[in-house]
């Protein structure tokens, strides 16, 4: 019986210190992970006012702006402690205040005018030298988000823009 005790008293404290290291981690290095995962994500300037954990597994995020994109006042999540055995993230609670998104629909390139003046380019100049070709544009890698799933979701006073751009030709 005392053996069983005392598997039982490391076991807890095993993981009260795991739990413990996590809130220290959050709060030390969390703010600037966030910041450049949300960075890499979204390809936007993102700053974040404050992050804060609680006990045993919630943390608020206050004042997070992603340029042009979005804002949140303040956002709550909450995990539960069977969600961190998953390999799934889950949330128990997502709260947001005064969360205001922004997608916006880029505008089509208008179409070049063609000068009836200047040669066009079916008939190059004969003395021109060939064009000098630009390098090809990198390109990002589309972001996956990972699965999870959400048992409470709370808006409070949100707000939702759609900008479609017209193109001006």
């Amino acid at each position: 019986m005392r053996l069983w005790l005392k598997a039982l008293i490391i076991l807890f404290v095993g993981f009260s210190l795991c739990l413990i290291s996590v809130h220290i981690f959050l709060n030390l290095k969390g703010k600037d992970l966030l910041i450049q995962k949300l960075e890499e994500a979204t390809n936007h300037k993102v700053t974040v006012g404050s992050l804060t954990t609680a006990f045993p597994i919630n943390i608020v995020i206050k004042d997070l702006r992603i340029k042009d994109l979005l804002t949140i006042n303040k956002a709550y999540a909450s995990l539960g402690l069977i969600d961190l055995s998953r390999r799934t993230l889950g949330l128990t609670l997502l709260k947001l205040d005064h969360p205001e998104l922004i997608l916006e629909k880029k505008a089509a390139p208008a179409p070049k005018a063609v000068d009836p003046a200047t040669p066009g380019e079916a008939n190059p100049p004969q003395n021109s030298e060939p064009k000098p070709v630009a390098p090809p544009a990198p390109v990002s890698k589309p972001f996956i988000f990972p699965t999870f799933y959400i048992d409470r979701f709370i808006v409070n006073e949100g707000a939702f823009t759609f900008v479609d751009k017209i193109s001006e030709g």
